[in-house]
C-alpha cells in the first residue's frame, strides 16, 4: 500500500475527474425525462417518469464503441509497457555486465602482478592507481548513460593524478575513451618495468574484459540516448486523450449512473497507470523512484 514510488496518485488525478464528469452526464441523461429524447429513443425503467435511459439500440452501439475503443488502448498500451519493460531489464542487465567485466579486469590484473620482493614498492603504487582508475573508469561511464551527465557519483579519491592529465579529462567529449586507453596503456608500460610479468597471451585475459565492459556500457548508451520512437508515442498519447474524453459520454449511454461511474474510474485509472508504468521504466536511468539501481 505504499506511495512512494507508485503510480496510483498519478492515475487518480486522471480517474476521478473522469468519474465525476461520468457521473454528471449520467446525472443530465437522467433528469432530461421523456421529453429529453422521443419516443423512439427511451424506455423507462421501475415506472418513475423523472428517469429516462436511452434505448436499447443506442446503449448497445454505446457499449460496443466503448469496448471496442478500451480493447484498443490495451492492446497498444500493453506492448509499449512490454517495450518499455525490456529496456528497463536491458539497461540494468548491461550496467551490471559492465561492472562484472571491470571488475574481473581489475581482479586479473593484481594477480598478475609480480612477487619479488624488490617490486613490492612499486606493485603497490601500480596497484592504487588502477584501482583508482577503474573507480573513475565507472563513475564516467554511469555518467554517460545518465539523463545527468553532470550527476555525481562516488570515486575513490584522485590522488596520483597529475592536474595536467585531468584537465585534459575535463576538457574530453568522452572520458571513458580516455580513461580506458590509460588503463590499457598502464598495462603495457608495467609489463615493460616487470611490474606484470605474465606472458602475454594471459596477459591478454585483462585486456578482454576491459574491452567487453566498454561494449556493454555503449549498448547500455543506446537505450539512454534511443528513446522510444516519437511517433508511436504520439499516437499513443493521441488515443488516450481521445479515450478520456470519449469515456464519460460512452458508458453514461451504455450503463445506468452507478456502474458508468464505476466503469469510467475503473478504465480510466488502470490505462494511465499502464501508460505511467511504460514512461517510467522507457528511460531506464535516472533519479526517479522506479528506475535502475
Amino acid at each position: 500500500m505504499g506511495w512512494h514510488g507508485s503510480l496510483s496518485p498519478r492515475a487518480l488525478t486522471l480517474a476521478i475527474p473522469n468519474a465525476c464528469l461520468t457521473l454528471l452526464v449520467a446525472t443530465l441523461l437522467q433528469q432530461c425525462g421523456p421529453e429529453g429524447f422521443s419516443n423512439d429513443d427511451i424506455i423507462l425503467e421501475n415506472e418513475d417518469p423523472d428517469i429516462a435511459y436511452p434505448s436499447i439500440p443506442t446503449a448497445e452501439a454505446a457499449q460496443t464503441v466503448t469496448a471496442a475503443f478500451t480493447i484498443v488502448m490495451t492492446f497498444i498500451l500493453y506492448n509499449r509497457s512490454r517495450t518499455s519493460y525490456n529496456r528497463w531489464w536491458e539497461g540494468g542487465t548491461l550496467l551490471q555486465k559492465t561492472r562484472g567485466e571491470w571488475f574481473n579486469a581489475y581482479s586479473s590484473i593484481m594477480a598478475f602482478t609480480s612477487t619479488q620482493p624488490e617490486l613490492q614498492e612499486e606493485v603497490e603504487v601500480y596497484c592504487h592507481l588502477t584501482a583508482r582508475l577503474f573507480s573513475l573508469l565507472m563513475c564516467c561511464g554511469l555518467q554517460q548513460v545518465s539523463p545527468q551527465r553532470e550527476r555525481p557519483f562516488n570515486i575513490i579519491e584522485l590522488k596520483g593524478f597529475e592536474q595536467e592529465s585531468m584537465d585534459f579529462l575535463n576538457s574530453s567529449p568522452d572520458k571513458v575513451e580516455v580513461i580506458l586507453q590509460w588503463i590499457q596503456r598502464s598495462i603495457i608500460l608495467q609489463a615493460q618495468n616487470g611490474v606484470l610479468p605474465a606472458p602475454p597471451p594471459i596477459l591478454s585475459r585483462a585486456f578482454q574484459e576491459v574491452s567487453r565492459g566498454i561494449v556493454n556500457l555503449q549498448n547500455a548508451r543506446k537505450i539512454a540516448e534511443f528513446p522510444y520512437p516519437y511517433p508511436l508515442a504520439q499516437i499513443s498519447m493521441i488515443l488516450q486523450m481521445l479515450h478520456w474524453i470519449m469515456t464519460p459520454f460512452a458508458v453514461a449511454l451504455a450503463l445506468p449512473r452507478f456502474w458508468a461511474t464505476c466503469l469510467a474510474f475503473g478504465s480510466i485509472f488502470v490505462l494511465w497507470c499502464v501508460h505511467f508504468n511504460a514512461l517510467d521504466l522507457e528511460f531506464p536511468f535516472g533519479a526517479r523512484e522506479n528506475i535502475c539501481p
